[in-house]
């Protein structure tokens, strides 16, 4: 999963213009920065996150308004369509996983590797591990990722590639 974080004028002109949402998702239309690659650790981290009291995330990683409806017919367009998450449901989110904190991740799941990683199914069930030990580091990622969002009053939109 990939998340940029875009001012209200740029998610404008995304769903304005197929073009520029492919620049965005094509990682040409922001600086490196502005971009974060969960990889495949969004479902857990929902997971862990509802547990823990945490709703905003899956409406951040799962949920938002489609950013441009023509992107679909792109031929070499992304797995799902972009999706746009308000500034506002941005800071909400923001203010959840500052309450949770890395230290509150272990809470969520069963400590026995085999048992947390049947639980969150895969990618997590065939790794080797605590799924915890590849799910910290992408946590604290989004953590950081969604705080700056925040903080600027940035949307942020998500695809799969």
């Amino acid at each position: 999963m990939l998340l940029a974080r875009v001012a209200p004028a740029v998610l404008g002109e995304c769903g304005r213009s197929v073009a520029v949402l492919d620049r965005l998702c094509s990682f040409e239309a922001l600086a490196a920065s502005e971009y974060l690659d969960l990889d495949w650790a969004g479902g857990g981290i929902v997971h862990v996150c509802e547990v823990l009291g945490a709703g905003a995330v899956r409406g951040l990683l799962d949920g938002g308004e489609e950013v441009n409806l023509a992107y679909r017919d792109r031929p070499d367009g992304v797995v799902e369509p972009p999706r746009a998450v308000a500034a506002e449901d941005v800071a909400r989110c923001a203010a959840q996983l500052e309450g949770i904190g890395p230290e509150g991740l272990p809470a969520a799941l069963p400590s026995d590797p085999d048992a947390a990683g049947t639980l969150l199914g895969e990618p997590y069930a065939s790794m080797e591990g605590h799924p915890l030990d590849y799910m910290a580091a992408h946590f604290t990622a989004l953590r950081r990722f969604c705080r700056v969002a925040a903080e600027r009053r940035l949307a942020v939109v998500t695809w799969w590639d």
